[in-house]
């Protein structure tokens, strides 16, 4: 086992579980992410919609192992939490953010709503619209 590659902290505003992240990432960095946040999203409950912003910084750039596993992670968010919208937040200057967004929506875009930003605020205003957007309680 490795140890995990970059670095994560994460908090909920309200129904929104924030995360920032500083790549490059390993799969031990995100079962690390998995384990901070699993506390944080079962205060959310399964009935309410809920959503996620992950802020990026210095590189998106991250393993295959890894990318696979936060696609298995997102669609638990989705399916098993009420989780109706995702958001990644990279400024220009962050390694590897056009190749991931790319690479990223063509493969996880099916599990939940999902989009890419470059500024928190625009991100936290799709999410929240998201959330308003859903049918409370859960279909």
């Amino acid at each position: 086992m490795f140890e995990p590659h970059g670095q994560v902290e994460a908090h909920l505003e309200g129904r929104i579980l924030i995360t920032n992240l500083v790549g490059p990432f390993n799969v031990e960095l995100i079962r690390h992410w998995i384990h901070l946040s699993m506390p944080l999203t079962q205060q959310l409950g399964l009935e309410l919609p809920c959503g996620s912003i992950s802020i990026v910084h210095r590189s998106m750039l991250s393993s295959p192992d890894a990318f696979d596993l936060l696609g298995k992670t997102l669609r638990h968010f989705s399916h098993t939490l009420y989780g109706v919208a995702s958001a990644c937040v990279a400024d220009a200057t962050v390694e590897g953010r056009n190749m991931i967004e790319t690479t990223y929506m063509r493969q996880q875009a099916r599990n939940l709503p999902q989009r890419f930003f470059y500024d928190l605020p625009s991100a936290r205003a799709w999410v929240e619209e998201q959330i308003r957007a859903a049918p409370m309680p859960r279909p």
